[in-house]
C-alpha cells in the first residue's frame, strides 16, 4: 500500500493490517507499528489503542464464535503485554500502561504451602531480572504483588483489579509443573529420592540438571550457607584421604567418637527417624578453650557443606528459632554458647522445649490474621555446645554428650597438628560425594548392623531404651563412616581407636572378666548390702547426707548456754536465779518443737536496761516493768 493514500481511504485499507496485528504475538506487534508509524505518519499512541480495539472486539463471521469471545474477554481488569510492558484500556478506549516489566513464566512448582509461578522479568530498560517467584497470595492484591518483586526496576502502577488481570496473562502460559519443598537435605516422595539444595539436587547417581524437585526458600538463613559444588576424582580423593587419615586424630576416641558418629549419620536422619521413631541431640561441652566449637565450626560443619558459617545463638527468639529448626531434614544445625546461667529464663526454657519436641520431630502451628494457620514440621538436627549440659531429667535421656578437655589438646599436640591438616583442605568438596554414597546405601541393612552392634556393646546392662537408641544413631554414622572409607578406598585406624587393648570385638577381656565387671573403687557415700556384704553404689538422686560429727547431747546444750547469757549478773539487767541444767533442758526441747523463742528470753527483752546516768523516775519505770521476784 503506498504511503500517500487519501486520508479517507486509510482507515478502511489499514483495519484488515491492524486486525492481522492484533492477532499476531505481542512481541512482534511493537515491531509492525513502528513500520506503519513510520510510513504513514500516525502516532504510536493512536495505532495502539486501534489494535486494543480491533483486539477485543467480536469477529463477525461467526456468531456463536464471537459471542463466547466476547464474553470471555470482557472481565474487569483485563491486561495486555507489549514488548516490555503491560497496559490496559480504559472505559474511553484509550490505552493506559500499568508496569515496566514483562514476566516470562518457566514452571510452576507445588509444595506443601501451596503453588508458586517461577520466571524472569524483561524490564523497560531491557535488563532481565532472573529467579522470580510468585506465590499465588501475590495476586491478592497490589499490596501483596509489590511485596514479591525483588528489583527497584519493577514498578506496578495498575489497580487490584489488573493484578488479577496479570493472573490470567501468566496462566495461559504453557509450562511444565513440578513438585516442591521448603525444607533442605533428603526428600524422598512418591518416585523421587534426592537431596535437595539451595540451587541443587543430588541423587544417588550425581547431581540432577535439571532438577525433578525444586527447593523454595522458607526465609530462614540457613539456605544461603550451604552450598554444595561437585568436584573431579582426583581432588576428592585427595580431600578423603585427608579426612579419613586425621578426622579420628582431632581428639580422644570418647570424645570424637560421638561427634563423628552423629555428623555422619544426619544424612540418614529422615529414614532413621521412620524406622525408629526418634533422633537424639548431640551435646558438645567443655571449658574455655577445650575446642569445642572449632571442631564442629572448623571441621564438621563444612564436611557437610555449610561453608565459613557463624554458629547460631542459643538465646534467638522463639520465632526466628522455629524458622531455623524447621528449614532442614538432614542439614546439621550447629548452636553455641550454651549458657544456662547467663540466658533469660524464658528463651532456657524455649530452647529446652524445641530440643524435647525435637527428638520425635513434632508438629507446631501457628495461627495467621486470615483465620488460617501455619503448620512447621521440628525436623533439624541439631548441634550444641557450651560450657555446661542440661540437667533436666527430661533430655537427659534425648541427648548424646561429648565432653573434650582443655588439658588434652595441651599435653598432646599430634591433635592440634590433626586440626590443621584437616583445615587445609576443602573440606566442603566432601558432602556432594558422601550423601551420593548416603542415597544409594541400604539403610535397612545398616541399621541392622548399628543395633547388633549396641546389643554387643551394651550386653546384659539394663539401660533404658532412648539410651540404647542413641548409642543405635552414633553407631550407625561410625558405619556409614567406615564404609565409606572402604569406597574411597581410604585406611582407618583399627575401631578408630576406640578398641581398648586386652579386649575382644564384645568388650570382654581376654585373660579376665568383662571391663564392666572389674572391681571399681566405691564411692566415698557408697552403702553395702545387710545381708551378703557387698557394696551398693547410692542412687543418684538419694545421696545420703554426711553424719554431723556433734554429739546428740551437745547439740541439746546448746539452747541452754544462750540462755545463760541472759541469767548473768551486771550489765544493768536484774540478776536472774541460777537455772538448773534439767530446766534448760525443757525450756529447749519446747523451743525446738514450737519454733518460738525461749520463755526467759523475751522477759528479759521486756525489761530495760538502767542508763547510765539517769534519774531516779527511770529507775523506778525500770522497776515497775520488772516481774515479781519468786
Amino acid at each position: 500500500m503506498p504511503g500517500d493514500v487519501p486520508a479517507r481511504e486509510l482507515e478502511y485499507r489499514l483495519k484488515p493490517i491492524l486486525d492481522a496485528i492484533a492477532h499476531r504475538d505481542p512481541s512482534v506487534q511493537s515491531k509492525y507499528l513502528g513500520l506503519v508509524e513510520k510510513r504513514f505518519g500516525l502516532k504510536a499512541k493512536d495505532l495502539r489503542k486501534a489494535v486494543a480495539r480491533v483486539a477485543t472486539a467480536p469477529p463477525k463471521d461467526d456468531d456463536e464464535r464471537g459471542e463466547a469471545e466476547s464474553t470471555d474477554d470482557a472481565i474487569e481488569g483485563e491486561i495486555y503485554e507489549d514488548t516490555c510492558f503491560y497496559y490496559c484500556v480504559t472505559a474511553r478506549g484509550e490505552s493506559k500502561v500499568v508496569s515496566s516489566f514483562t514476566i516470562n513464566p518457566t514452571m510452576r512448582v507445588v509444595t506443601e504451602d501451596g503453588e508458586l509461578i517461577l520466571g524472569e522479568a524483561h524490564t523497560d530498560k531491557g535488563t532481565t531480572v532472573p529467579s522470580l517467584r510468585l506465590p499465588l497470595t501475590s495476586f491478592h492484591s497490589k499490596r501483596d504483588l509489590i511485596r514479591q518483586l525483588p528489583s527497584a526496576d519493577l514498578q506496578w502502577t495498575g489497580s487490584d483489579n489488573n493484578v488479577q488481570g496479570l493472573l490470567r496473562v501468566l496462566a495461559r502460559r504453557p509450562v511444565p509443573r513440578r513438585p516442591g519443598s521448603n525444607m533442605l537435605g533428603d526428600y524422598n516422595k512418591g518416585e523421587h529420592h534426592v537431596w535437595l539444595g539451595p540451587d541443587c539436587a543430588i541423587s544417588k547417581d550425581g547431581f540432577l540438571s535439571p532438577s525433578p524437585v525444586i527447593y523454595v526458600p522458607s526465609g530462614a538463613s540457613l539456605d544461603k550457607r550451604v552450598s554444595y559444588t561437585p568436584t573431579d576424582d582426583d581432588t576428592f580423593l585427595e580431600i578423603a584421604s585427608t579426612v579419613f587419615r586425621y578426622l579420628p586424630q582431632v581428639n580422644t576416641p570418647e570424645v570424637i567418637l560421638p561427634i563423628l558418629g552423629w555428623f555422619f549419620a544426619t544424612p540418614m536422619k529422615a529414614s532413621f527417624m521412620k524406622a525408629v521413631g526418634s533422633f537424639p541431640t548431640l551435646f558438645v561441652w567443655g571449658t574455655q578453650g577445650s575446642g569445642k566449637s572449632s571442631l564442629c565450626i572448623d571441621i564438621m560443619w563444612p564436611l557437610f557443606g555449610v561453608r565459613d558459617a557463624e554458629p547460631y545463638s542459643a538465646t534467638e527468639t522463639e520465632f526466628a528459632l522455629l524458622k531455623l529448626l524447621t528449614s532442614t531434614r538432614s542439614v546439621p544445625v550447629f548452636i553455641d554458647e550454651y549458657k544456662p546461667y547467663d540466658m533469660q529464663r524464658q528463651r532456657l526454657n524455649t530452647l529446652h522445649r524445641y530440643l524435647r519436641r525435637l527428638y520425635r520431630g513434632e508438629t507446631e502451628e501457628r495461627g495467621r490474621p486470615d483465620l488460617k494457620v501455619n503448620t512447621y514440621h521440628l525436623q533439624a538436627p541439631v548441634c550444641v555446645a557450651g560450657e555446661t549440659r542440661p540437667t533436666e531429667a527430661a533430655l537427659l535421656e534425648r541427648i548424646l554428650t561429648s565432653n573434650p578437655e582443655k588439658t588434652t589438646l595441651r599435653e598432646k599436640s599430634g591433635y592440634r597438628e590433626a586440626h590443621r591438616e584437616l583445615r587445609s583442605v576443602d573440606l566442603v568438596l566432601f558432602a556432594p560425594r558422601y550423601i551420593q554414597f548416603c542415597l544409594g546405601r541400604d539403610f535397612a541393612a545398616d541399621l541392622e548392623v548399628a543395633r547388633g552392634v549396641c546389643e554387643a556393646l551394651v550386653g546384659d546392662r539394663k539401660v533404658p531404651v532412648r539410651i540404647a537408641e542413641n548409642l543405635t544413631a552414633m553407631l550407625l554414622g561410625v558405619h556409614l563412616f567406615e564404609e565409606f572409607a572402604k569406597t574411597c578406598g581410604c585406611e582407618l585406624p583399627d575401631e578408630l581407636g576406640a578398641r581398648r587393648r586386652g579386649c575382644d570385638p564384645r568388650g570382654r577381656a581376654r585373660d579376665g572378666p568383662r571391663r564392666e565387671e572389674r572391681a571399681r573403687p566405691l564411692p566415698r557415700n557408697a552403702r553395702r548390702d545387710g545381708g551378703t556384704g557387698a557394696p551398693q553404689a547410692p542412687h543418684p538422686l538419694r545421696l545420703r547426707r554426711r553424719p554431723s560429727r556433734r554429739a546428740p547431747r551437745e547439740r541439746l546444750r546448746r539452747v541452754p548456754r544462750a540462755l545463760q547469757a541472759y541469767r548473768l549478773r551486771g550489765r544493768g539487767r536484774r540478776p536472774q536465779g541460777p537455772a538448773s541444767p534439767r530446766h534448760g533442758e525443757q525450756e529447749a526441747g519446747r523451743v525446738r518443737r514450737r519454733g518460738e523463742r525461749p520463755r526467759r528470753l523475751r522477759r528479759a527483752r521486756r525489761t530495760s536496761p538502767r542508763r547510765p546516768g539517769g534519774s531516779h523516775q527511770d529507775e523506778g519505770r525500770d522497776r515497775r516493768r520488772l516481774p515479781p521476784a519468786r
